[in-house]
């Protein structure tokens, strides 16, 4: 026998696999699992009180609980109808999948990503924005139970859009004159607008999420200041000071108001675009273009000799690109002075 033919009879064969005990399927986490923490207690008594429509108590009872234990483990805390229209919709999606099932009530099933989608979109009358709110709420959830099928979006890009045209200075004087003739929640809702766009350069989404804590008021001997606590769409949080006295004063005293509640009047999920619609029935001349007045709040940066290193950060611009792109809407000396702080070229 060849010395190679003796080594292979002598080494011992592997172990044939085992075929009759499948292997065990990676755990998922179960409703056990997800604890209300203690900071959350009232939101869940809250949210777990939704019962949906047609279904049976029980079960409708079972997929609240479910519901508003995962909602609270995935999302922070937003307006209490937000909250409960959430949950709502996440409650509907267990109970669609229990009663196609065992009728029980099992997450780990229902957000499989495949179930979760078929069932946003097995409705025909649902509208495509309506979708759009299920598959946001499935997919939030069910990256808490199924990571694995939910991978991570990347955030948004900053000002990705081209810049909007400035608003003049005479609009801007024509608006809030105009504003001033209107009077009640909407006279309210538009000041505050303006100043918090004019003063501290916020989007019009950034507004309704702010509370009166996040306004902290400096004073200083020329008047006060306000700092205004902003946060864009991906959870960067910056910090803006309102240097205009008048803005400021008035931006300080609708937080004293608020306290710990919403900063912006009204129900917080509604857009502020909806006070522009407003404006436009009240035939308010010029209407409320809050990106322009968010432009004119840049070029006013520039113009007081704000670096660009401080715009990037103050106005979360996202990159150097984005104030070179305010040139065009300077004057020539100015233009030259902002691209050169921008990292731009002078001509």
């Amino acid at each position: 026998m060849s010395r190679r033919r003796a080594m292979k009879a002598a080494a011992p064969s592997a172990p044939s696999p085992d075929t009759t005990t499948p292997p065990a399927p990676d755990r998922v986490p179960s409703a056990l699992d997800w604890r209300v923490p203690e900071n959350s207690s009232e939101r869940y008594l809250l949210l777990a009180t939704h019962r949906a429509k047609g279904a049976p108590d029980e079960l409708s009872a079972d997929a609240a609980d479910a519901a508003a234990k995962i909602w609270i483990n995935t999302a922070p805390p937003a307006h209490a109808k937000v909250d409960r229209h959430n949950v709502g919709i996440l409650a509907r999606c267990l109970i669609a999948d229990a009663s196609v099932h065992d009728g029980v009530i099992r997450p780990e099933r229902a957000l499989h990503r495949a179930a979760a989608s078929r069932w946003a979109q097995s409705d025909v009358t649902h509208s495509k924005k309506t979708v759009r709110d299920y598959m946001f709420v499935v997919e939030k959830a069910g990256a808490l139970v199924h990571p694995q099928e939910y991978p991570v979006k990347p955030p948004p890009r900053a000002d990705k859009r081209p810049l909007c045209e400035p608003e003049s200075r005479a609009n801007i004087v024509a608006l809030e004159a105009g504003i001033k003739t209107i009077s009640g929640i909407t006279q309210v809702k538009a000041q505050l607008a303006v100043d918090l766009t004019l003063g501290a350069g916020a989007r019009s989404r950034e507004i309704p999420g702010m509370t009166g804590r996040d306004v902290q008021a400096v004073p200083t001997p020329d008047g006060t200041l306000a700092i205004v606590r902003l946060v864009n769409g991906s959870g960067k949080v910056r910090e803006v000071p309102v240097a205009d006295p008048a803005r400021a004063a008035r931006i300080c005293e609708a937080a004293v108001d608020a306290g710990e509640g919403p900063l912006y009047p009204g129900e917080s999920h509604r857009r502020v675009e909806w006070t522009t619609g407003h404006l436009l029935r009240l035939n308010i001349a010029p209407r409320l273009n809050l990106a322009g007045l968010r432009t004119a709040w840049m070029v006013d940066q520039c113009l007081s000799g704000m670096t660009a290193h401080e715009l990037i950060g103050y106005g979360d611009l996202g990159e150097s690109r984005t104030v070179a792109e305010l040139a065009r809407f300077l004057p020539p000396p100015d233009a030259r002075a902002t691209l050169k702080r921008a990292g731009g070229r002078v001509s």
